[in-house]
């Protein structure tokens, strides 16, 4: 897999797809208040795609 680049293009589509949650996030949910447990929701995707495998 990482000989054809399998691993890296998933990693690169994790983080694509990751970053439109977030802004559909922001984009779609301005009426939740900015409290800690907003910013707890933006945290997971950047976890998801960031922790160690």
């Amino acid at each position: 897999m990482n000989n054809f680049g399998s691993i890296e293009y998933a990693v690169e589509l994790a983080d694509r797809l990751a970053d439109e949650g977030v802004r559909h996030f922001e984009e779609d949910l301005t009426f939740i208040e900015e409290l800690e447990p907003k910013g707890v929701l933006r945290q997971i995707a950047n976890y998801v795609t960031t922790r160690l495998l």
